[in-house]
């Protein structure tokens, strides 16, 4: 049964149940509270929370429980995910309140209206990508994650992470406000309460705000912070809460989460292939790659958390439980196989209990909410895979045939350093822009400043995810190019061929703070071009060698010429690594001979520009309209003859199985007795034919195209 049919079958809470969890329930809208005298509620829609029910719980409902079991009561202040909506966030509550009253523990749900999950779906669901080809089944979730990116999922997720600030901010939060309640509480009855927190998914940013809140407000010590798959970037995470003047009064932090293998084998969106911690990292951070407290290996390359987080059962002031534990003890398991299932799985749950009243001997046990692998699941889960790409082909197919024709154009001149600026490349970009208008071509431009590095590939994303069959696609890029180590040890090839493994990258603005575009990244993008899109690109740039060419000597400085070329110095390849050193490794494309590379020289020479224009742009863009109709090779022949005998400089055409498709044109329209496509071709050379053991045919005639579109990138 899939989560949604779970859904469909899951009740909503009654009248009775609703009232009966009122007075432990913290229910707030964009983070306050509402507004009037206090009601009970009716169904869902109007359940709220107001100031007169916070203390009434401090004024009767705790006392009568303290009375009941005795001093000091465990207090548990719970904060569900960020997938749920309100119903979801009171089923959590339904579920757990009169359990936690059980084992003698006074329950209250923080339920801050989230729904992440439906918000998330709405603001994405158009930009989703069609089915995945065969071949490409493993760069589905990149397809995902650039969708989720481009169609600003980021900005729903940000919103989320502004309602748990939101909760705990000053004079007007619901949380804050409780948090003033239970300072005065305990000060005075002192000893009443042992106060423990735990968080769920966001819920662990939620509780980043709080506690700190509580904490000013009075309340002398934090017993325990339990988190159960924390969504928090680590470091915001230290930021708020590793900090001395925190950590030194929270006695107890213990993390429940999955191990790596179980993460990527998750499921979130109906049809993304991992956990919604890894969508989180990739698209849904301001940040790609940002450091996740959740996942294993974000937290296992912190040194910081290392030291606070030691071993399951250790009784350190830190751990960690991994799911799924194997020989667990009665506090150190959990067996919780997707990210929503923590609060649905009994282990954890018995596990957190347990901790909380010190005792192995547990009074009630957990009992797990059935059909479904989370609590909040059960009432607000994602679309299952089928209904999601159900409507994904209805979308499809009500669609228009595609003909369009867009470019994207990327000049950059003024680098921040006055020795990377260069004097004709903006130039570049705005003529390729007018001429390519000319053209039929709807284009897009980015020039210096606006040039960083996640601008340019938001911009290729949304150049290539907008495409369909019979597009016609250019992108430009007029620009410093370089080389940087190979960090993820993919250029086989590469060392093989020169005894160094080196990434060709391209230069945004922000390249000296590590920003790089590698060829690896632009493997990427390329994966993601639909079958029948035709995309021409077109490089007027150098490299720097690195000591990998024989690249010849650049000429005497002169106010009128200049090579393109820039060197990469210590400290920005130290940057580089930083921000590389923990992202996923990187794959290459493995379908670059559906595209035509155009590039300004061959990978030992350099590109020039002089009075105000690129060498390469000059030559060839005069030439574009009266070649619509002709082949790709014999623009390239024109513009090849047209750089003389003498040159400094040789234009490229990769690769070679594409050049005798029709320039800038649908792939439909081939010159007579020509191919669209062509056949695969042949690798270059001997060092090109070596492959990994076992790849197919398919497979090394790729990665011989792949090493030419490498060089293309350098030149």
């Amino acid at each position: 049964m899939t989560t949604t049919e779970a859904a469909r079958k899951a009740p909503s809470l009654t009248r009775e149940e609703l009232r009966a969890i009122h007075p432990y329930v913290v229910c707030m809208e964009d983070g306050r509270l509402a507004e009037g005298a206090s009601t009970l509620p009716t169904g869902t829609d109007d359940f709220q929370t107001v100031k007169a029910d916070i203390d009434k719980l401090f004024k009767t409902t705790l006392p009568e429980f303290i009375k009941m079991h005795g001093k000091p009561v465990p207090m548990m202040l719970w904060a569900h995910g960020g997938l749920v909506d309100k119903a979801g966030g009171l089923r959590v509550a339904h579920t757990q309140v009169a359990w936690w009253q059980a084992n003698g523990v006074f329950p209250v749900h923080f339920v801050w209206r989230t729904g992440l999950a439906e918000s998330l779906w709405d603001a994405v669901k158009d930009s989703l990508p069609g089915r995945p080809r065969g071949w490409l089944d493993d760069g589905w979730d990149k397809l995902i994650e650039i969708a989720v990116r481009g169609a600003r999922g980021k900005d729903t997720w940000g919103a989320m992470k502004t309602t748990a600030k939101l909760a705990s901010e000053k004079d007007t939060g619901g949380a804050w406000y409780f948090a003033q309640k239970l300072a005065a509480f305990i000060d005075a009855n002192p000893g009443s309460v042992s106060v423990h927190t735990a968080g769920h998914s966001a819920g662990s940013i939620f509780h980043s705000h709080l506690i700190p809140e509580l904490l000013s407000a009075g309340v002398p010590e934090i017993a325990s912070l339990n988190l159960l798959a924390p969504a928090i970037r680590v470091d915001e995470f230290k930021q708020r809460l590793l900090k001395k003047s925190v950590l030194d009064k929270i006695t107890k932090t213990t993390i429940f989460t999955m191990t790596e293998s179980f993460e990527k084998d998750d499921t979130c969106i109906g049809i993304y292939r991992k956990s919604l911690l890894y969508l989180i990292r990739a698209a849904l951070e301001d940040e790609s790659g940002a450091e996740i407290l959740g996942l294993q290996e974000c937290l296992k390359r912190d040194k910081a958390l290392n030291v606070l987080l030691g071993k399951a059962g250790s009784g350190d002031k830190g751990e960690v439980m991994w799911s799924e534990t194997v020989g667990g003890g009665p506090r150190t398991s959990s067996m919780s196989r997707s990210h929503g299932g923590f609060d649905n799985d009994a282990q954890t749950m018995d596990s957190l209990a347990r901790r909380v009243i010190d005792n192995d001997q547990l009074p009630a046990k957990f009992e797990t909410v059935p059909g479904a692998r989370g609590v909040a699941e059960a009432s607000s889960p994602w679309p299952s895979e089928r209904e999601v790409l159900d409507y994904i082909s209805a979308r499809e197919a009500a669609k228009p045939k595609a003909t369009g024709k867009r470019a994207l154009c990327i000049g950059i001149d003024m680098y921040p350093l006055v020795e990377d600026q260069l004097g004709g490349c903006v130039a570049d970009a705005r003529a390729w822009k007018q001429e390519l208008q000319h053209a039929g071509f709807t284009v897009d431009i980015i020039e210096d400043g606006d040039a960083t590095r996640q601008r340019i590939v938001e911009s290729i994303q949304d150049l290539i995810l907008k495409s369909r069959d019979g597009d016609v696609l250019v992108l430009q890029y007029s620009g410093h190019g370089t080389t940087i180590d190979d960090l993820d040890g993919d250029d086989l090839e590469e060392a093989m061929r020169t005894r160094e493994e080196k990434d060709e990258a391209l230069c945004p603005v922000d390249f000296r703070d590590g920003e790089l575009l590698i060829d690896d990244d632009l493997g990427q993008l390329w994966d993601l071009l639909p079958e029948g899109v035709n995309l021409t690109v077109f490089f007027d740039s150098c490299h720097s060698g690195g000591g990998q060419r024989a690249v010849m000597k650049p000429p005497a400085p002169s106010p009128t010429r200049k090579a393109r070329l820039v060197r990469m110095e210590p400290e920005n390849i130290e940057a580089y690594k930083e921000k590389r050193g923990g992202l996923p490794r990187a794959t290459r494309s493995l379908d670059s001979e559906r595209s035509v590379y155009f590039a300004a020289c061959q990978a030992d020479e350099l590109a020039f520009e002089h009075n105000g224009q690129g060498d390469f742009t000059r030559i060839a863009l005069p030439h574009l309209r009266e070649f619509l109709t002709r082949t790709n090779q014999e623009f390239y022949d024109t513009v090849l003859a047209e750089f003389g005998g003498d040159r400094q400089q040789t234009p490229v055409l990769l690769p070679p199985a594409l050049t005798s498709r029709t320039f800038l044109a649908p792939l439909s329209h081939a010159p007579k007795g020509s191919a669209a496509t062509g056949p695969t071709p042949a690798p270059a050379s001997p060092i090109e034919s070596v492959s990994p053991a076992g790849t197919t045919r398919r497979e090394q005639a790729v990665a011989s195209i792949l090493r030419g579109v490498a060089d293309l990138i350098e030149s």
